[in-house]
């Protein structure tokens, strides 16, 4: 938790002392990606993350309970694909249909992952899983070739026509 509260801090200072920089948006988003990851670990994970030394430990082991561990994975999962969308515009077929359809792919995979059969050994899960981080990686590369940031003006419009 220490080292996730100093990294989001020095993010926050560095944006207060230099807001002229134009990726100030992105690195603010950075630093609270690390701050929220550790919130995230601490509800999911066993009791293992220290708070600040490891006499004290910390986590809420959500992953015991397969069923709500299986619900809150899919609501972070198509959560961030909805902001993804919302955010973004495509640009071709596969911009438009790719983020469902990876987001689909990545929950066959927690259904594996969850329900399937435990692997036959460490190293056969490590291989399993880099593979899948690499698989998810270059398809997400994928879709960024496809998908665009959605300027102010189409967001605008956007919210005034949903809020009609």
């Amino acid at each position: 938790l220490m080292a996730a509260l100093l990294l989001s801090g020095a993010v926050v200072v560095y944006i207060l002392l230099d807001r002229s920089h134009a990726l100030y948006k992105q690195v603010f988003l950075v630093g609270m990606a690390v701050l929220s990851h550790w919130v995230l670990d601490f509800l999911v994970e066993r009791p293992d993350l220290p708070l600040y030394t490891d006499a004290f430990r910390q986590g809420v082991p959500v992953w015991t309970f397969i069923v709500p561990a299986f619900l809150l994975e899919l609501a972070l999962l198509f959560g961030g694909i909805v902001l993804y969308a919302r955010s973004t515009t495509p640009v071709s077929a596969g911009g438009k249909y790719g983020a469902l359809l990876l987001g689909l792919l990545m929950l066959m995979v927690q259904v594996v992952i969850f329900f399937g059969p435990t692997p036959d050994s460490g190293v056969a899960a490590a291989m399993t899983s880099l593979s899948c981080y690499l698989g998810f990686t270059l398809a997400a590369f994928w879709l960024e070739r496809r998908r665009v940031p959605q300027s102010s003006e189409s967001r605008m419009l956007r919210e005034t026509v949903t809020n009609r």
